[in-house]
């Protein structure tokens, strides 16, 4: 990558499973039992699946956070280190068990039970200045559930970006509905990577637009809008692949765009790049399994016109 970094990329991870049920999944109470069509057992957490999807592409990536020493924390482990993420700085909880996610999916539409676990676990005095100066670019995403990196977050992005780092944020849904706590450090962000019901709670497009560097909103089917200052919109289509689930396609979107961004390339290119990983993502159950790896996603974007990034 043309760093003497260590890391391209370094994360606090919300450690987790998603156990995805598929079917009619709408609970009737009164002790109804029911029966669904399949179910999954995957690694979850938004953090950890951008960091995966980093990894897959060739980024080195810094993974942070706590586990749970069960089985649902192996899943885990196993997955981030298959991809290539390093883990040496994940700790074992004793005492706390592995977070879980309970996706119940309707089509295209789900709904998500959490059990926070291990997700709440990361704290940003893990993310020491000696860590930090090793990596090129920190990713903070899943705020909402890790409540200590959130109470901290204007000290570490002011931290991060005196040692030269480049800073982005995936929010991701805040439960409480309220999407508080960060106006005074989002226009230190380098990149803002909201979906649009995201975008919405904090204010709607315009308003972002105005207070950050670099607006990337994702909207699913859609596609993606990336909003810089008074320059145009760049517009970036969805790609048609196989359905089987969207989860984690915003966070592989994620991983792919930070490739294109630490490569150098041109935002639109970026752009490209991110829909590519998202749209890969699509293609297997759970959030991990579909995405891409770097030669893939080049060969898809050659194909689907253009020399793939970074080709």
């Amino acid at each position: 990558m043309g760093s003497d970094k260590q890391y391209d990329v370094i994360m606090p991870l919300d450690i987790g499973v998603d156990l995805l049920v598929y079917g009619d999944v709408r609970p009737a109470f009164s002790q109804v039992e029911k029966l669904v069509d399949d179910y999954q057992l995957e690694m979850g957490g938004s953090a950890c699946i951008c960091a995966t999807q980093c990894a897959k592409l060739g980024l080195r990536v810094c993974g942070l956070g706590v586990a749970g020493q069960d089985a649902l924390g192996r899943v885990c482990l196993d997955a981030l280190a298959g991809s290539g993420v390093d883990t040496t700085h994940i700790h074992l909880s004793e005492t706390v068990k592995t977070g879980l996610g309970l996706i119940l999916n309707e089509g295209e539409d789900r709904a998500i039970l959490t059990y926070a676990g291990t997700f709440s676990l990361p704290r940003a005095e893990m993310l020491t200045d000696s860590l930090l100066s090793q990596a090129r670019h920190l990713h903070l995403s899943s705020l909402y559930l890790m409540p200590d990196i959130l109470e901290n977050a204007l000290d570490l992005v002011s931290r991060s970006k005196g040692l030269g780092l480049s800073v982005s944020l995936d929010t991701n849904w805040d439960p409480a509905g309220r999407f508080s706590g960060l106006d005074e450090w989002l226009p230190l962000l380098d990149i803002f990577f909201p979906n649009m019901q995201e975008a919405q709670a904090l204010g709607g497009v315009e308003r972002l637009r105005a207070i950050c560097r670099l607006l990337v909103v994702k909207d699913g089917g859609q596609g993606a809008v990336l909003y810089r200052g008074d320059d145009a919109p760049i517009h970036q289509a969805a790609f048609p692949f196989a359905y089987h689930d969207s989860v984690g396609a915003g966070d592989s979107f994620a991983g792919g765009f930070l490739y294109g961004f630490l490569q150098g390339l041109p935002l639109a290119e970026c752009l490209r790049m991110a829909a590519a990983c998202g749209g890969m993502s699509l293609r297997a159950y759970g959030g991990e399994r579909g995405q891409g790896r770097l030669d893939e996603v080049r060969a898809f974007l050659s194909a689907a016109g253009g020399a793939g990034p970074g080709a």
